[in-house]
């Protein structure tokens, strides 16, 4: 099968999607698929990079990225060769697989697969959202009604794994189309707990004193992740560590604030942190569901998080905490979980694996989406 596969940024772009959609193509390659990946370039050097597998052809599209760098907002505006690049690649697939659906590079492939007759499949990750500027909220919801609309309509599957956007996909979708919940998957040989021992060594080698509770906050330090009500949430009782990239000025916050800062790691160095952390803490917004809390809970960290309606089908999962996002609120929630034993936070690891479960496996997860065809 060879697949036709788009989203608007990819690694070393630093972000969930861009891990998920990794995942989701390695998994495809190690089932023999072909598949044609084609996203924004980062830079003029890396235009024509590709990545040693013999079953890839990556695209890396000329792309300006003004606005992500003014406003910290990914959108991609590509270069009109985007649309002879995404036709003639149609022609040669058998499906088109599309992430986000306001991009404009997954907009215009789910369109020409959808006129060619292709089996069209697409994922969204952030439905509508609610930003500081009106000027960018209204902008989305246009994008959405409009550039999300044609995308949705032009897919014979929608998926999400969110419930906000899973049922603004319904509204979007016509009569007849097909739109379905349903969570990420996990790899579970990368993120598992690590035993008692392990756990302390790496402790000590992080330079954690290991009579104090520990705090990890994993993702990019801006406004959507929480970061500035996470850190007036901290409180005496434990420790804070803040690791992903941030610029100087939020850098300076969280020291200033009497937390760690830790740059960016490579994945191994990640689940680590994980593994040696005593909770997450995620108190973020305009998110579908961030990656970072199913990667968590599969090393065994109990997560607090932010109580979105849209994530009201994960209720109750082991280990998995909601609340209101205040930081006055978030910090007693913070202190009242770390009084308890790891036993009580996180009662049961071995949770079930299935394509209903956060912590499913991704072949089940690939056979609902592609169907028999893979």
């Amino acid at each position: 099968m060879r697949i036709l596969f788009v989203t608007h940024h990819a690694l070393p772009h630093i972000g969930g999607i861009e891990r998920l959609a990794q995942m989701e193509v390695d998994a495809l390659l190690r089932r023999g698929h072909e598949v044609v990946w084609v996203t924004s370039a980062l830079s003029s050097k890396d235009s024509t990079e590709g990545l040693d597998h013999p079953g890839l052809t990556l695209h890396r599209v000329p792309a300006w990225h003004g606005i992500e760098r003014r406003w910290l907002l990914a959108f991609p505006i590509f270069s009109p060769t985007i649309w002879g690049l995404l036709q003639k690649e149609v022609k040669h697939c058998d499906a088109v697989r599309g992430h986000g659906f306001v991009f404009l590079n997954v907009v215009l492939a789910l369109l020409a697969g959808h006129l060619a007759g292709k089996q069209t499949l697409l994922t969204d990750h952030g439905g509508e959202l609610k930003y500081p500027s009106r000027i960018a909220t209204d902008g989305l919801w246009l994008a959405i009604q409009t550039l999300g609309k044609l995308s949705v309509t032009s897919s014979r599957r929608s998926f999400a794994y969110n419930q906000r956007i899973f049922n603004l996909l319904k509204r979007l979708a016509r009569e007849g189309d097909s739109v379905e919940f349903l969570p990420n998957p996990i790899d579970r040989s990368k993120f598992f707990p690590a035993s008692t021992s392990k756990r302390e060594q790496l402790r000590r080698d992080l330079g954690w004193n290991p009579e104090r509770k520990v705090v990890l906050f994993i993702g990019r330090l801006v406004m959507d992740k929480g970061v500035d009500r996470l850190l007036a949430a901290k409180q005496d009782g434990f420790d804070l560590c803040c690791c992903g990239p941030a610029e100087d000025p939020i850098i300076e916050k969280v020291v200033q604030a009497g937390a760690e800062y830790l740059p960016p790691r490579e994945l191994p160095q990640v689940v680590e942190l994980y593994q040696a952390a005593d909770l997450l803490a995620l108190p973020s917004w305009n998110e579908g569901f961030p990656v970072v809390i199913q990667e968590a809970l599969a090393c065994g960290l109990p997560v607090l998080t932010t109580n979105d309606p849209g994530y009201a089908p994960y209720a109750g999962h082991p280990g998995l905490y909601f609340v209101n996002p205040e930081p006055e609120l978030f910090g007693k929630q913070l202190a009242s979980l770390l009084e308890n034993s790891q036993e009580e936070l996180y009662p049961a690891i071995d949770v079930p694996r299935d394509t209903e479960s956060l912590l499913g496996e991704i072949d089940p997860w690939l056979e609902r989406i592609y169907g028999d065809s893979i």
